[in-house]
């Protein structure tokens, strides 16, 4: 699933169905909270972030539209997620290269744990889609 918040939620419901273990694809903006939540009841759950370092469904229309110079509030420093769900009390990994994925992938779902994969992404690698943008 991947969405703004509400994957987290929906993710923790599978979980009380019967689902072994769920994940998320969401982007920067997490809710930390829910990942402290199913830290809290011991739900096998990942989150797989793709951090961009910014806010890039804004920054890219700002560049299209005004050019570089003129992008507000949509750069900020790479968040480290994966610390946050540490300081949680779950488990994260910081993915710089393509090839950690695989094997972080597979680390967090053999767990019973909360993981957090906070996968870095190139601000640049976005294509223009209308208005709007894409993470490729």
């Amino acid at each position: 699933m991947a969405d703004l918040t509400g994957g987290q939620p929906v993710a923790r419901t599978l979980r009380g169905a019967g689902v072994r273990h769920v994940f998320t694809l969401c982007g920067g903006h997490i809710n930390g909270m829910e990942l402290e939540t199913a830290v809290r009841f011991g739900l096998p759950f990942t989150c797989i972030i793709g951090n961009d370092g910014g806010w890039g469904r804004i920054r890219s229309p700002q560049v299209s539209f005004f050019g570089a110079a003129r992008t507000v509030a949509t750069s900020p420093p790479t968040t480290r997620y994966d610390r946050m769900v540490e300081a949680l009390g779950g488990w994260g990994a910081f993915i710089t290269d393509p090839r950690e994925i695989g094997p972080a992938l597979t680390q967090a779902l053999a767990s019973d744990e909360v993981w957090c994969l906070n996968v870095v992404l190139a601000p640049e690698a976005y294509r223009k889609s209308g208005q709007g943008s894409m993470a490729v």
